[in-house]
């Protein structure tokens, strides 16, 4: 049976919490592009940038100042930043749509690869 993937009642927008994708920069190298709610903004208090470290079967999310992190742009609903020089091999298995989790021993909020 096929089955075709059809649009959503959402406008074609993700309801998760977090989306990532890979953006193709060529190369063996890609760039991590990051979706997240306006739920996950909030919970992260509202940053301006951000930043994400990979420990095993979790991506971290953190905001950072601007010196350090990735710039936020901000939509009504969603906002998004895009994380380059980041090797394909290290995303390509991260690629989907997550809920947000938190970790109350390093007091940061995660995603989980499922």
């Amino acid at each position: 049976m096929i089955n075709f993937i059809k649009k959503s009642g959402n406008g074609g927008c993700s309801t998760a919490d977090v989306t990532l994708s890979r953006i193709n920069k060529g190369g063996h190298t890609a760039a991590l592009g990051i979706s997240v709610s306006c739920k996950v903004i909030a919970a992260l208090d509202n940053p301006t940038h951000i930043s994400i470290a990979f420990c095993g079967d979790r991506m971290y999310l953190a905001p950072m100042p601007e010196k350090d992190g990735f710039k936020l742009n901000k939509g009504k609903y969603r906002s998004a930043c895009r994380i380059a020089a980041v090797k394909d091999s290290e995303i390509v298995n991260w690629i989907g749509d997550y809920n947000l989790k938190y970790a109350p021993q390093e007091k940061l909020y995660y995603v989980e690869r499922k």
